[in-house]
């Protein structure tokens, strides 16, 4: 019984790193495209 506890522990510890990992990746995309997008308008403004 406590090895399952052990072993579930550990799986959602790896599941909540990985989803953090793509959420993220996710963040600094978007915060990317962003600064980018930024960047264009305005040198159209410019």
């Amino acid at each position: 019984m406590r090895c399952i506890a052990i072993a579930l522990q550990r799986v959602m510890a790896n599941g909540a790193g990985y989803f953090h990992n793509i959420l993220l990746r996710r963040v600094t995309y978007f915060y990317l495209k962003g600064l980018i997008a930024q960047r264009l308008s305005g040198l159209e403004y410019y």
